[in-house]
């Protein structure tokens, strides 16, 4: 077992589960090529915060670079997490609209404080699941990363999470009716 996988099962134990609820703030934090403090949770975000780009470098640096040469005005940020490549997005050009998507309760409060923050009137969240159906539908949180939660049945999460995830019940929409409420 390397140091990852021990660190990941440390804090998927009760231990380091109420020790990571305990550091849950959100934090101002610069990303290089935002033009605004993007929050953090210092609980979940800890690798961008130490390393300053957090581990997905190369794919948001492709996302950059896509969205600025692109004529791409709008951008649907599906399961947005704390918005990060949202916050890509809307820095790429002063015309960029964004719509987030985020089920998470705890994400879609770090998502709000950037929003306000940043007063961004080119974006929205949505507090919900993107399905194939509208409604309410079982949502697994991962109170551990913030970023696995999910509506799939048997997802990747309680096999990282080494137990079951805590469920909840959410609203859902579809793409479909989203676009028609947004006349699009």
């Amino acid at each position: 077992m390397n140091w990852r996988q021990k660190l990941l099962k440390w804090r998927a134990s009760p231990l380091g589960e109420k020790l990571i609820g305990l550091a849950d703030v959100d934090i101002p934090w610069r990303i290089q090529n935002v033009n605004f403090p993007v929050y953090l949770q210092a609980s979940k975000n800890l690798s961008e915060i130490l390393t300053g780009s957090g581990k997905e470098t190369a794919e948001r640096a492709l996302f950059r670079s896509i969205a600025s040469r692109s004529e791409m005005r709008e951008f649907w940020d599906v399961g947005a997490n704390i918005g990060q490549y949202t916050w890509e997005f809307l820095s790429s050009g002063p015309e960029k609209r964004a719509v987030l998507f985020e089920p998470d309760d705890r994400n879609v409060k770090t998502i709000r404080r950037t929003i306000s923050g940043a007063s961004l009137d080119n974006c929205n969240i949505e507090n919900k699941a993107i399905s194939n159906r509208v409604g309410t539908i079982e949502f697994k949180r991962d109170t551990i990363t913030g970023k696995q939660g999910t509506i799939v049945s048997n997802a990747n999460i309680e096999r990282v999470m080494g137990r079951p995830a805590h469920s909840i019940q959410i609203s859902c929409t579809t793409i479909d009716q989203v676009s028609r409420q947004k006349n699009r």
